[in-house]
This record gives structure tokens, sequence and C-alpha cells, in this order.
């Protein structure tokens, strides 16, 4: 039994569409996260794993491809033209580090799902005992 946060699956998918849309806005409209050097990636992680932990494994994945879209459309056009192999290796490990985000953030939604679930099952079995 999943617990999220969400309980509806189209308002999660949802959620994560918009998540990631306002992350690329964020990132192609702010120009002090562009200056950082790199810094742009982060606001994608950031939404992947909220996505994974709220949304859970799949809408986690839709938010890795819809990343993948916003970095290669507003962030690294310009280094696909210039340096694709450098743009292509960003790619392989933004995929990599986001597979692994992804993997810890949905073992930690994992335990916590098992954690609701056991003191969803004591809270029962003390409301029987006290009948």
């Amino acid at each position: 039994m999943n617990i999220y946060i969400i309980q509806r699956n189209w308002i999660r998918y949802l959620f994560t569409v918009l998540a990631i849309f306002s992350a690329t806005l964020t990132v192609h409209y702010l120009p002090a996260i562009k200056e950082t050097g790199h810094g742009e990636w982060f606001p994608f992680f950031f939404v992947i794993v909220l996505s994974v932990f709220f949304c859970g494994l799949y809408p986690g994945l839709l938010a890795l491809v819809l990343s993948l879209v916003g970095i290669n459309k507003w962030v690294l056009a310009a280094d696909w033209l210039n340096h694709p192999t450098w743009a292509l290796g960003l790619n392989v490990a933004f995929c990599l580090f986001s597979l692994i985000v992804i993997a810890f953030a949905h073992a930690q939604q994992q335990l916590v799902n098992a954690l609701k679930e056991s003191q969803q099952d004591l809270e029962l079995a003390q409301a029987v005992g006290q009948m």
C-alpha cells in the first residue's frame, strides 16, 4: 500500500509537470542561477527528488525525462552546437546521478510507507485491545 501526500494519480503527474515547468522557467529567466557555473542543474535535481518522494517512482521518472528536455532546450542548446561530446557527457552524468537520486528517494518513500503502515497497525491493535 503506497501512502503518498498527493493521492490522485492525475494530480501527481500534473504536479510533476508543473514542477519541471517552474524549474525550467527559473533556470531560463533567473540569471543568478546561470552565473554560478552549472548551478542550473540543482533546481531539476530538487524537483526530481520532490516528485519521487511526494508522487512516486513513475512521476519521478517522468520528471527525469522532462528535466532532460528542459535542460537540453534551455541550458545546453549552445553546448550541443559547440561541444557535442561535452553536452552528451553532461546528459549521461545527469541521468546517472538522477537515477541514483531517484533510487534513494524511492527507498526513503518506501520506508516512510512501511512506517505509516506499522503505525496504523499498532493503533488498530491498541484500539482492539482496549475493547
